[in-house]
């Protein structure tokens, strides 16, 4: 078949109101593809930005520095956390240990001494690396195999969509607003976003214990 007509054919309405609808049929997953992504963002973008700023406060681009290579390695340690701890509601655990990202933005704003935030980086690895695995393996026990990847290609365009958008505003707004509000207000809004997904019903009662043995495979198509 020639390349325009397969495109032709993905890109078919039908498909994607198919998808969507099946979306919407699956609740947490709903929550997760338009909702979770928004807990995420706004750290990504103050830390990447703002590190930046106060890195001279914290002792130059050196001690920024460690403070990402510390992040990185809670990253890991995160990662094999994923491999041994298992949660029965999966989707509050993968909020909650996103959690730390706000409160290291916050001890940024002061800023802190360099250990505090030390530590607290190395807790923002953890929780970003366990909570997107943990988020990513729900997907895979509850979604039906046959509109996973696409379920997923949703779930990220989510999460980067908005990126360029942020990473245009942030300078502008920490210039309008100062860096250390900008800070509190990012950590704060992290924090908040986290607390609210949680709080959905069909983020929190989610059950691991719940997931179908098989899923079915029907097409979307």
């Amino acid at each position: 078949m020639p390349l325009g007509e397969r495109l032709s054919l993905r890109l078919q309405p039908s498909r994607t109101r198919k998808l969507l609808l099946l979306i919407a049929s699956i609740a947490f997953v709903a929550a997760g593809v338009y909702l979770l992504p928004a807990s995420q963002p706004e750290a990504y973008w103050a830390i990447g930005f703002f590190g930046l700023c106060v890195a001279k406060e914290l002792g130059g681009a050196g001690a920024w520095g460690a403070v990402l290579a510390i992040e990185s390695a809670g990253a890991v340690v995160g990662a094999i956390f994923a491999l041994r701890v298992k949660f029965d509601r999966p989707l509050v655990a993968s909020q909650l240990l996103v959690v730390p990202a706000g409160i290291l933005l916050m001890a940024l704003a002061f800023p802190l001494p360099l250990p505090v935030i030390g530590v607290t980086g190395f807790l923002t690895g953890i929780g970003f690396a366990f909570g997107g695995a943990i988020w990513d393996s729900t997907l895979q026990r509850f979604v039906p195999e046959h509109a996973l990847s696409r379920i997923s290609s949703f779930d990220w365009l989510g999460s980067v969509a908005l990126n360029p958008l942020g990473y245009a505003l942030i300078g502008p707004l920490a210039v309008a607003f100062g860096t250390e509000e900008m800070l509190l207000i990012a950590g704060v809004l992290n924090i908040l976003t986290c607390i609210g997904v949680v709080l959905i019903p069909s983020v929190y009662s989610l059950r691991a214990s719940a997931a179908p043995l098989t899923t079915p495979t029907e097409s979307v198509a």
